[in-house]
């Protein structure tokens, strides 16, 4: 008789998770795909700033206040910032003042906004840096008007310079109108940002005032990788610590950072240093002000 054929029941496979499967599949691409750089930690950046009137403001009678001033902060997005009035402006040291505070609390504000320019590692997008660089310099402008308004003066009495450093994980944003100076230290080397000033004098150099046109502000990023140190400082500070001609930084800022990054710079250090009449002899007697921040070198981390 012929054999009845029997059937085999086959085994229910059993399906994979979908978990599992996106899991095996994440791990195929990143075997394939080169670990990427990712922002470095944000940096522990440490600082001082401080300002001295000029022996020149002294020789009034009355004496001239200081028309410059400077701050920095720490905080979320680290910042610099110093501010010189217009010699010719009455009340340009009301005006510096109120510039620096005021800007130093928009950065605090938008924090978050600057996070989103300078903490990715992808390069930004050049109309984003050009708007929120100019930013700060039309919030400054509306300071000026509102004190103008407020004290019934023209808002050249109160027009000053402004030098502006914000700082992000992968990439600090800097601003510059008129005199003074930046000066970064990049793997152990100072080096000077930006244009020169072109003088003290009114119709020699820009100030925040209703005249700024935009092309007149100097701004840029600069790369976090390496960087160590960063400093703003008006032109009367500038005359002993940089050659405006040349570019070429004093190596005091380079002790100055090496100060700030171990607490060791104060407010009282640097007044101190601007009071030493040796180092200040045959200078024009101009006010002075200066803001340091300093950190270990920072560096991209691969994951």
């Amino acid at each position: 008789m012929p054999q009845r054929l029997r059937r085999t029941r086959r085994k229910p496979t059993r399906r994979e998770p979908t978990s599992m499967v996106l899991a095996r599949r994440q791990k195929q691409h990143a075997a394939i795909v080169p670990a990427q750089p990712e922002p470095a930690i944000m940096a522990d950046w440490r600082g001082s700033a401080a300002t001295l009137v000029g022996a020149s403001h002294l020789r009034h009678a009355p004496p001239i206040p200081c028309q410059d001033a400077a701050d920095f902060g720490i905080g979320n997005k680290p910042v610099l910032l110093v501010a010189d009035g217009a010699g010719s402006a009455k009340r340009s040291h009301y005006g510096a003042q109120a510039v620096v505070e005021g800007i130093k609390r928009l950065i605090a504000t938008l924090a978050n906004d600057y996070a989103n320019l300078l903490d990715p590692v992808s390069p930004p997008d050049p109309a984003q840096v050009h708007k929120m660089a100019l930013l700060p310099v039309k919030h400054a402008l509306g300071i000026l008007q509102d004190l103008a308004r407020r004290e019934d003066h023209p808002v050249s009495h109160y027009r000053s310079t402004l030098i502006l450093a914000i700082g992000g994980r992968s990439r600090w944003l800097w601003l510059r109108i008129g005199d003074g100076a930046l000066v970064v230290q990049r793997h152990g080397q100072l080096e000077m940002i930006g244009e020169a000033g072109k003088g003290e004098f009114a119709n020699h150099t820009h100030f925040v005032d209703e005249t700024l046109h935009p092309d007149q502000v100097q701004y840029g990023v600069l790369d976090s990788a390496g960087l160590s140190g960063i400093a703003a400082m008006s032109d009367g500070a500038a005359e002993r610590l940089v050659h405006l001609g040349s570019g070429q930084v004093a190596g005091q800022m380079a002790s100055f950072m090496a100060q700030a990054r171990s607490g060791e710079l104060t407010p009282l250090v640097l007044h101190r240093f601007f009071a030493d009449e040796e180092v200040w002899c045959r200078t024009t007697g101009d006010d002075r002000a200066l803001a340091v921040l300093a950190c270990q070198e920072q560096m991209p981390v691969l994951l």
